[in-house]
C-alpha cells in the first residue's frame, strides 16, 4: 500500500515502548468508494528488537525464532531452530533500511562489538520515526525534516488535508522523538519545548501521552 493510499484511509499510529498513535478516522460519514481500510492504527514498538520478541515467545511457549548459539562477539554464531509464535512473525515483510541518511549498516559488525553500534551508524528514533511518518530518510536527531533541511509532510498532515482525523498517543512524553515524528518538524530532537508547542498548535485531533507535573508551558 502506498503512502498516499495509507493517508486516504483513516490512520492511527501507536508506539508501545513509546506509544505514538495517530488516530485517523474520517471526519465525514460518507461511505468510502475505495476498498482500502477505513481506519488505520500504526503501532510502533519503540526500541523493540528481536531480543524482546524472543523473550516474549520463550515466556509464552518455551521456544522462539531469533535465538543464536554462541557468545557475544563470536564470529561463528549459529541461529537455533525455532518456530514463529506471534502471528505477525509470518507477515510478508517490506524492505526497510536500518541506517540514517548517508550511512550504512553491517549486521555482522553489530553482532561482534558494542562499539560499532555506538558509532551512530544505526538510525535513532528521530530518523527512524521521520522515515516511517514521511517516507523520507534523514539524519539522526532530525524530526520531520529532510537531509537538506526541508520540511516533509507526514501522514498525520496528509490525512488532515483529506478531511480525516489524526492523533498521537504515546506511553512516554509526546515530544519524544518517535511520537513527535508524526506531528513535528525540527532539526534537533532535543528542542522539546519547541516540539511540544508545535504539536499542541497543530491540527491534530488528539495528543495523549505521559507528561511532567512541573511543565509550565
Amino acid at each position: 500500500m502506498t503512502l498516499s493510499r495509507l493517508a486516504t484511509a483513516a490512520v492511527a499510529v501507536v508506539t508501545t515502548a513509546s506509544v505514538a498513535s495517530l488516530g485517523v478516522s474520517p471526519a465525514c460519514a460518507e461511505e468510502s468508494t475505495h476498498s482500502g481500510p477505513k481506519n488505520i492504527i500504526y503501532m510502533i514498538g519503540d526500541g523493540m528488537g528481536y531480543g524482546h520478541l524472543a523473550l516474549t515467545n520463550l515466556y509464552e511457549t518455551g521456544q522462539s525464532k531469533y535465538l543464536v548459539d554462541g557468545a557475544f562477539g563470536d564470529e561463528n554464531l549459529k541461529e537455533m531452530d525455532g518456530d514463529p509464535v506471534q502471528s505477525y512473525e509470518e507477515f510478508n515483510r517490506l524492505s526497510m533500511a536500518t541506517f540514517p541518511m548517508g550511512g550504512s549498516y553491517d549486521p555482522e559488525q553489530a553482532w561482534k562489538t558494542h562499539e560499532y553500534v555506538m558509532e551512530g551508524k544505526i538510525s535513532d528514533s528521530a530518523a527512524a520515526g521521520s522515515a516511517m511518518a514521511t517516507g523520507v530518510k534523514t539524519n539522526n536527531g532530525v524530526l520531520g525534516m529532510s537531509h537538506y533541511g526541508m520540511k516533509e509532510e507526514n501522514m498525520s498532515e496528509r490525512a488532515k488535508k483529506q478531511g480525516k482525523s489524526a492523533g498521537v498517543v504515546s506511553s512516554v512524553a509526546y515530544s519524544e522523538a518517535t511520537p513527535a515524528a508524526w506531528a513535528a518538524h525540527n532539526m534537533d530532537r532535543d528542542k522539546l519545548q519547541d516540539i511540544t508547542k508545535e504539536m499542541l498548535d497543530s491540527d491534530l485531533d488528539l495528543v495523549m501521552a505521559a507528561g511532567h507535573p512541573f511543565l509550565q508551558q
